[in-house]
């Protein structure tokens, strides 16, 4: 399970979403001021998702000076708010977010390019829950901490390629990313990369510590 979230894991949830909860009454209630007819009976967070994914394909124009409103105001400041807590949980929380992902990439990498078997050359494709999940997993791989104020759009991607001399770089959309356990503007070895993926993630199965970890709340 590579994608936790507060709908498969209740431990996440009540870490989570405190802190979410906080970042959309601060700016539901700032974001009245300027767009208080969809603010009525929305949320920041769906007219941010909205404007994100289907506003440059569809526009209610009755509604159109609210939307530019929240998209100058509101939405930036939001989603850089919601990026900053989901990834100080995940790093408060021993990368309770991007662990399991964490561990796989550093299976795949070993295996497809650290020490190469029969199989050298593999393809893999796997899509986020959200741009925050996204960001979470390119900060926790990142030697220099992300600003949570970039600009993550739809259909952004976290990239990883290795050469011939076994060097491996990493990409948040166009931005070159420093890889922990990798000098900072230096080539960074394969191997390198993965021993810190491996030293940084010390649970792989987030499915059952979830479960777990519920229980010993309870306890």
């Amino acid at each position: 399970m590579f994608a936790i979230s507060d709908k498969n894991c209740a431990y996440f949830d009540r870490k989570y979403r405190i802190r979410a909860a906080d970042i959309e009454y601060s700016w539901h209630k700032t974001g009245l001021n300027g767009a208080p007819t969809l603010l009525a009976d929305n949320t920041v967070e769906n007219v941010c998702l909205y404007y994100q994914w289907a506003y440059t394909t569809y526009r209610d124009m009755s509604q159109d000076l609210e939307f530019a409103f929240m998209r100058a105001n509101i939405c930036p400041g939001y989603q850089s708010d919601i990026f900053n807590a989901m990834s100080q949980v995940n790093k408060s929380e021993q990368y309770i977010v991007s662990g399991s992902f964490m561990s796989h990439l550093a299976s795949q990498i070993n295996t497809t390019y650290v020490e190469p078997g029969t199989n050298t050359k593999i393809f893999k494709n796997y899509q986020t829950l959200d741009s925050a999940h996204l960001f979470t997993y390119a900060n926790a791989m990142s030697a220099v901490e992300l600003s949570p104020e970039m600009s993550i759009p739809a259909a952004s991607q976290l990239n990883f390629e290795t050469f011939s001399d076994n060097t491996i770089k990493g990409w948040l959309n166009d931005s070159e990313l420093s890889l922990i356990g990798c000098s900072v503007g230096e080539p960074c070895q394969a191997q390198d990369f993965v021993n810190a993926l491996n030293a940084a993630v010390t649970i792989t199965d987030w499915a059952t510590q979830c479960a777990q970890l519920v229980l010993d709340e309870s306890a």
